[in-house]
């Protein structure tokens, strides 16, 4: 086994990896035994070792390459980090502490007990009032029990078969939340006419739908779920996906650009199912008329008097066939139809040819897309940033990824 020794006084700035090219080991799995005074040594001076640095050194200290003149960290994706301890220095366990915020993934923690031992994973599912990024090797653990001889399965294998809950979300802009008295929890109708805008309600619903928590701290820790519920919010990064609950204007919600005009310009007025209407309705008017006339042998051409109506121009009806209460009933009803129906299609038309931009109001997270943008065209502009961003940092250690302490 490919063995490599770090030892780092404090006055030392000295590189300590190891070209990838003249590296001939699996950089994907990795074992670290940390060796401190302050696990295995009786009387110390500090009341607390902070693990940050030696994670990072753990993480990205072994291997590099060269790009551009430039040292690149190849970062370790599977990892284990061992804390030696003695059983009587058990309770220093509390006073370990590690930076959570970069390194949360490394969640697994084993104990030994004489003859057995617990996979314990960290998880930041306990919190109240805040929730530091600092986190102790004692704290937060869900374990399971194992005895030596008995695990069928890698380490790795067995961390992934513990189940860990999902922290409880919580709420970026404190302040307006404590204004509003947002309480997402409540069932009752007193604190849901509480809830005075549109994202408060939102919220409301999701969380309720969902089953979780959204708690209210004075500071949101990195380690959970955050509902940032702003239109410019203060920290953006390419792991926040973002919901638009808000209209802020007309150049963020649609792509807009102008276009020539085209026949569709004289049916947009009225709806598919107004211009269905309408042909029935003339159809209809038409055949009975005509079927009247022909019956009482008039010399009139109704069609012909309708077509005149809709087009705003004057035709001349036969005295005999004015005579007749029934045309006179039909046609009169028409004319005040027509009437309101041509000032309704101009008026409206004139708006469509003269308004800058289109009258769209939408209705649905849907129709906040360009038209020449799909669904699954979304994902590429998050996965276009993050390729350009790792690409001189190579974080390998993402979603998925494990690493513990022992």
């Amino acid at each position: 086994m490919p063995v490599k020794v770090v030892q780092i006084p404090q006055d030392t700035e000295e590189p300590l990896q190891i070209d990838i090219f003249k590296a001939r080991v699996l950089t994907s799995c990795k074992l670290v035994v940390f060796l401190s005074k302050f696990g295995i040594s009786d009387s110390v001076i500090e009341k607390e070792l902070s693990l940050e640095e030696w994670i990072q050194i753990s993480s990205n200290g072994h291997l590099y390459y060269e790009e551009n003149t430039q040292r690149v960290s190849v970062q370790s994706s599977h990892m284990i980090i061992a804390f030696a301890i003695t059983e009587g220095n058990r309770i220093r366990l509390g006073q370990i502490y590690f930076w959570a915020r970069h390194f949360f993934k490394i969640t697994v923690l084993l104990v030994s007990h004489k003859d057995s031992f617990e996979i314990c994973v960290w998880s930041p599912r306990i919190w109240e009032k805040l929730m530091s990024n600092y986190s102790s090797l004692q704290e937060n653990l869900i374990c399971s029990a194992e005895k030596p001889g008995t695990m069928r399965t890698s380490v790795f294998a067995a961390v992934k078969e513990i189940s860990i809950p999902m922290p409880s979300w919580c709420y970026l802009d404190i302040i307006r939340m404590r204004a509003n008295d947002l309480k997402i929890d409540g069932s009752s109708e007193n604190e849901r006419m509480l809830l005075k805008s549109h994202a408060d309600k939102i919220l409301h619903f999701i969380f309720l739908a969902a089953n979780e928590t959204l708690g209210l701290i004075s500071g949101c820790s990195t380690l959970v779920p955050i509902v940032v519920v702003k239109s410019t919010p203060r920290a953006l990064t390419y792991e926040i996906t973002f919901v638009i609950t808000e209209n802020v204007g007309y150049q963020h919600l649609t792509c807009y650009r102008q276009e020539y005009l085209t026949f569709k310009l004289y049916v947009a007025p009225f709806k598919p199912l107004l211009w269905m209407t309408l042909a029935i309705s003339i159809g209809l008017i038409t055949a009975i008329t005509t079927g009247y006339t022909y019956w009482k042998h008039l010399s009139f051409a109704p069609w012909l008097f309708l077509l005149a109506t809709m087009f705003e121009e004057d035709v001349k009806v036969p005295r005999k066939s004015r005579g007749s209460w029934f045309i006179r009933l039909i046609l009169g009803s028409w004319c005040f139809v027509s009437v309101v129906l041509t000032n309704c299609y101009t008026g409206v038309m004139i708006s469509e040819l003269n308004a800058p931009l289109k009258a769209v109001r939408p209705t649905q997270f849907r129709h906040l897309l360009c038209s020449r943008m799909s669904v699954a065209d979304i994902s590429k502009f998050l996965q276009s940033f993050k390729q350009n961003r790792i690409k001189y940092h190579n974080y390998d250690l993402g979603k998925g990824s494990v690493a513990g302490f022992s």
